[in-house]
């Protein structure tokens, strides 16, 4: 615990905050500490089985991290535009596949944000050990992938090119 809190007190969490969070990982069973107590400053703690479950298989989830997309706060007002703008498009788009293509895209530019997010994590706490993004990445992009691939058998772009 006192690792965490160190290495998150350097990218500028405050020790409550950071404890806080814990205690709701707690609360909702991801982690438990080595002595079943609640989790306080001096604890050890570990992931669950529950926790385990959500690292292993829902992270890797393309319509887990979609629904993670919507809660993440977005800092970087370049991916945040992107995103936002192609949400909006999203929202107004009649065709499936084009539709399906712009959520990828959508995610593409989430994943981009993470990766910058767990790049300068890793350079201002140089916890390197702790990262995730390139175990997300590649199913991430398979499961869009394929997901595209669907919509163009099931929803095939039959519109008709404009002009002579």
């Amino acid at each position: 615990m006192k690792k965490l809190v160190e290495s998150f007190s350097i990218i500028g969490a405050s020790d409550n905050h950071i404890l806080k969070t814990l205690q709701e990982l707690y609360q909702h069973g991801l982690i438990n500490s080595i002595d079943a107590r609640e989790i306080d400053i001096n604890s050890v703690i570990v992931i669950t089985l529950t926790g385990g479950y959500y690292y292993n298989v829902l992270i890797r989830r393309s319509e887990y991290l979609e629904n993670i997309m919507f809660d993440t706060p977005i800092f970087n007002v370049e991916i945040w535009e992107q995103i936002y703008s192609l949400n909006e498009d999203i929202k107004h788009e009649n065709n499936i596949l084009s539709r399906v293509r712009k959520r990828r895209d959508r995610m593409m530019s989430f994943l981009d944000y993470i990766e910058n997010v767990e790049k300068e994590f890793i350079k201002k706490s140089a916890m390197a050990n702790y990262s995730f993004f390139e175990e997300i990445e590649q199913p991430i992009r398979t499961q869009f992938q394929d997901i595209v691939n669907s919509a163009k058998i099931y929803y095939p772009d039959r519109s008709v090119p404009t002009g002579s």
